[in-house]
């Protein structure tokens, strides 16, 4: 029997699967015995070399039946804090696991497609680390932030007005009747961005200082305005309060505008919005002027 590894690294499993180990961790705890996990995931059809799904996953594995007979389930029972592994499997084994569905070019991929899924474990602990762990005493900071918030908006008596959306408070402050935004459209994007004792920080509210980007690409505006983004309209309105962690974080903004671990609120409006299609062609000619 030979002992040489495959020449492209894969171990062969059932039901066509193959795995490679990228690297192992240092982590003690396994995630079919975790409360806590987090966890990076890529994803894409197998061939191509770059990931269309690419996030990281906070979760209690605790959740999960380990004894499915779901293979990946299976498989990513015995990982550990910095493991990571990557693995070639037909969607149907991983379905629902990750996201509800998993489109690719506005369609669902077969059941059959061969994927590529790359697992990273950043965290793993059993209840009794997580308990003296840094990541349960940032969770308890930010609920201290969060109930921090709601008592701001019952003191303004807005507390009926307002909307929980993925970790931010939004009120719509104007309902437009333009174009719903869509990933690439050119967007302007006007703002006022406040503490929350109402002292103004930031704005931007004409043409010189409008904010303009593609809607959907990253890091163009803090995490919590990409939240407040999704499904507005031009015309839109919102008011929107934003805890630290999906602000600016625990180090704050530059030159310490915002101070460290500070939540904020903001004011947006879409003032415009240049379909992708457009924005490409437009984007086309400037490369070419010389």
């Amino acid at each position: 029997m030979s002992c040489n590894a495959p020449t492209d690294g894969y171990v062969h499993l059932d039901g066509g699967v193959k795995r490679k180990l990228l690297g192992f961790g240092d982590g003690s705890d396994q995630m079919n015995e975790a409360v806590y996990a987090i966890i990076g995931i890529k994803l894409t059809p197998a061939g191509l070399d770059y990931f269309h799904y690419d996030s990281d996953m906070e979760f209690d594995p605790a959740e999960y039946d380990w004894d499915t007979n779901r293979l990946m389930i299976s498989e990513l029972g015995g990982m550990r804090s910095g493991d990571s592994i990557e693995w070639i499997v037909p969607y149907q084994e991983i379905k629902g696991l990750f996201c509800d569905e998993y489109v690719v070019d506005e369609v669902e991929v077969n059941d059959t497609t061969s994927m590529r899924l790359l697992v990273s474990t950043r965290v793993v602990y059993t209840e009794a680390n997580y308990l003296k762990s840094p990541e349960r005493a940032e969770k308890m900071r930010q609920l201290e932030e969060i109930q921090f918030i709601e008592q701001e908006i019952y003191v303004l008596g807005l507390t009926d007005s307002l909307k929980w959306k993925n970790g931010i408070y939004e009120r719509i402050l104007k309902q437009g009747e333009g174009k719903k935004l869509s990933y690439g459209d050119e967007l302007t994007l006007g703002f006022e961005g406040y503490f929350l004792n109402n002292e103004l920080f930031d704005s931007a509210l004409d043409s010189l200082t409008y904010m303009y980007f593609p809607y959907g690409k990253p890091d163009q505006v803090i995490r919590g305005l990409e939240i407040a983004l999704s499904g507005m309209h031009v015309g839109d309105e919102k008011e929107v309060w934003i805890p630290s962690h999906l602000a600016f974080g625990v180090k704050g903004s530059g030159q310490n505008i915002v101070p460290p671990s500070t939540p904020v609120k903001y004011k947006v409006q879409i003032v415009d919005v240049l379909a992708a299609d457009s924005a490409n062609v437009l984007r086309e000619a400037a490369q070419e002027i010389p």
